[in-house]
């Protein structure tokens, strides 16, 4: 299935495509494996663990953010950094995540309004609140950049 992340880059690697918490199966609180692969394909490493990091972090709009009890920005910039490091990625290779993350953001709305068949003539609103979350979410990310970058960095 095509994908936003899917790209014919150099350095390319076949791999899961989307992974985030509800793709993850745990087993007594251990991660054990991945659901979800309709996604796979080519995808930039760097780029998939950025969208992992947004995922997993949960980088969202601060209404959203408190619907679902998540702390504030800083101690969502401390998990993201705690991720990268988990993750083993170097500090030379985060300067842009931010950057990539807001680009899958906006690559991945356009596709699902596509996919979605959104038009101006529409009436129906089924998959708008995905939009709207991933739109705000783009937002918070982009306001908090220096923050996220910064704390990544240390």
């Amino acid at each position: 299935m095509p994908w936003t992340l899917h790209t014919d880059t150099p350095g390319a690697l076949i791999s899961h495509g989307n992974i985030a918490p509800w793709h993850v199966v745990f087993d007594q609180n251990r991660p054990t494996g991945l659901i979800g692969w309709e996604y796979t394909g080519p995808v930039d490493p760097l780029d998939e663990v950025a969208v992992t990091a947004f995922y997993c972090v949960q980088l969202f709009d601060d209404d959203v953010a408190e619907e679902i009890g998540l702390p504030p920005a800083a101690t969502r910039a401390e998990w993201f950094k705690a991720f990268l490091d988990g993750y083993g990625l170097p500090r030379r290779q985060r300067t842009d995540l931010i950057d990539r993350i807001l680009h899958f953001l906006i690559k991945d709305n356009g596709w699902y309004s596509r996919v979605q068949g959104f038009t101006q003539h529409n009436t129906h609103t089924e998959g708008l609140w995905t939009l709207a979350w991933q739109s705000r979410a783009a937002l918070w990310t982009l306001e908090h950049r220096e923050l996220l970058t910064c704390t990544a960095a240390r």
